[in-house]
């Protein structure tokens, strides 16, 4: 029960880092996607099982916090998680051997798809520039790194184990 406390923390926290800090630092034009990185990075160090209800949870408390429509960011996180979980099964052969890159790459691709699956569904169309989803991309990656680093640092507090993977 404490972990999932600690996790709902870190949850709340990351959507008032994305709603609040951010707008305020960048001046509202590109904020980085917080709770989406997290999201992704956890589902690279652990089971979609595992973290499915995390990426719902999480989904629906930013699509509250945005005044948004509720289910849309909720939806992207879960399909966003189940791919990056999935494609961990897949690249992930050697815990060491690459996953620092592959984790990055899974982000990169991740914001990507939520700019493209929240914008159609919200409004049903796709409003894309080049520019904003490199400095989206950009932005992203640079949280992914620290919070890549965090992570990795203080493993048993985000409830991930080095042995295969799997949470303890």
């Amino acid at each position: 029960m404490g972990q999932k406390i600690k996790l709902a923390i870190i949850i709340f926290l990351a959507v008032v880092l994305q709603i609040s800090f951010f707008p305020g630092l960048t001046s509202g034009k590109i904020v980085p996607d917080v709770v989406l990185v997290l999201i992704i990075l956890w589902s690279s160090r652990k089971k979609f099982e595992d973290i499915w209800l995390w990426a719902l949870i999480g989904g629906l408390i930013l699509d509250i916090a945005v005044f948004g429509k509720v289910g849309i960011n909720a939806f992207s996180f879960i399909l966003i998680s189940f791919m990056a979980s999935f494609l961990k099964e897949r690249f992930f052969i050697a815990q060491r051997t690459g996953s620092f890159l592959i984790a990055l790459a899974l982000v990169a691709g991740g914001t990507i798809l939520n700019w493209l699956l929240t914008n159609f569904l919200a409004d049903f169309s796709i409003n894309f520039s080049v520019n904003l989803m490199i400095m989206k991309i950009i932005g992203n990656l640079i949280i992914a790194i620290f919070l890549y680093l965090i992570i990795s640092k203080f493993k048993e507090f985000f409830g991930i184990s080095e042995s295969k993977l799997a949470v303890k």
